[in-house]
């Protein structure tokens, strides 16, 4: 989603584009500054921000509760004209899916990113990361910066792994390193990190990793 938007505002061309992002709250919010920034400097670009609860710690002026029909016929009244493209949690897609096909909507013209890789398909995916690397029988400590939980990273464990194991729910979805979801900083220690393109060279430059497969080297600390 956010290529494709990116694109249409770098190449400058005419465009109509509807961008709603639905999330449990602001904070879980992707992109949502730069969403802004691009949606100021692009009369084409129109941003709905959709937060599941209403936060209590800001004034807040998008829409507040699930995507509805209502909700997606105030934010696109011409959605039924227009092609769509869905990316998100299986439910949350089953369910657009269902809400599209109750107004009549052209599901020819639907799209959709999908994170079902199968046992018959999997093994052929250039991009599927490498195997954990060996690390002896070591364990290591993960600590998270905001939560102040500190977990025991076992052999072959991954980083997403042990955020789970300490109570935490860090966004996620392929799990294989290339939708670029469980991206977090990485504030200390060191990682072996085996992704299939979910993240650029400046990111892990400014000490960002993909927390789905990562594996502990060393003792780290996380930013979650």
């Amino acid at each position: 989603m956010m290529s494709m938007t990116r694109t249409a505002c770098d190449l400058g061309a005419p465009f109509d584009l509807a961008f709603l992002h639905a999330a449990r709250s602001p904070a879980d919010m992707i992109y949502r500054q730069e969403l802004s920034l691009l949606a100021q400097r692009n009369h084409g670009l129109k941003l709905a921000l959709i937060s599941g609860t209403a936060p209590a710690a800001e004034a807040w002026a998008g829409f507040t509760g699930r995507l509805s029909l209502p909700m997606l016929q105030l934010i696109a009244p011409d959605f039924t004209e227009r092609r769509i493209f869905c990316c998100g949690p299986a439910p949350f897609m089953e369910g657009v899916r269902a809400m599209l096909g109750e107004a009549g909507y052209d599901m020819a013209e639907y799209y959709e990113e999908s994170f079902d890789f199968g046992a018959e398909t999997a093994g052929n995916f250039e991009g599927e990361p490498e195997a954990a690397p060996e690390v002896s029988g070591q364990t290591f400590r993960v600590s998270f910066a905001k939560s102040g939980k500190v977990v025991e990273c076992s052999p072959g464990m991954t980083v997403l792994s042990a955020a789970r194991e300490a109570g935490l729910r860090p966004l996620s979805s392929c799990q294989r390193g290339i939708c670029g979801t469980c991206k977090t900083r990485l504030v200390s220690g060191e990682v072996e990190m085996n992704h299939g393109g979910g993240i650029r060279k400046r990111e892990i430059d400014q000490g960002k990793i993909l927390a789905c497969c990562s594996h502990p080297l060393s003792d780290i600390e996380l930013e979650l």
